[in-house]
């Protein structure tokens, strides 16, 4: 469910900047109290990664897609070191997505040194 609700939204937000909810007009500001309602809620599912690693990396990217990329380095930065070595593959593709390419290096080591299912991962995450 947290998931689907993620994919909504990273669609909402996407979809409020490229094509505005209603016409611009000076008194109107209903496209960007959309837009930020939707990086809100992002936001708040990236922070609880902890709880569901997925619907955070489904955040992640629309955050991302929507100019967010440094508030996603900041807040993945603090989980990568706390999860576990399959879902460091996604926290590090998803901070790479962000910007931080000094990252890829961690996918590189997991596709050398990873269990099966790790290696396969990283190398996905790679392309």
């Amino acid at each position: 469910m947290i998931r689907e609700l993620a994919m909504a939204l990273v669609s909402l937000c996407l979809m409020s900047t490229w094509i505005p909810l209603q016409p611009e007009s000076p008194t109107s500001s209903r496209s960007s109290d959309s837009c930020a309602d939707c990086e809100s809620v992002l936001i708040a599912i990236l922070e609880s990664a902890d709880e569901n690693l997925q619907a955070a990396t489904v955040a992640a990217a629309g955050l991302t897609e929507s100019g967010y990329g440094e508030k996603v380095k900041r807040i993945l930065s603090k989980k990568l070191g706390q999860v576990t070595l399959s879902d460091q593959c996604a926290v590090a593709a998803e901070l790479v997505r962000a910007g931080d390419f000094s990252k890829t290096g961690i996918l590189l080591d997991l596709a050398k040194e990873g269990t099966p299912e790790v290696k396969s991962e990283a190398f996905q995450q790679l392309f």
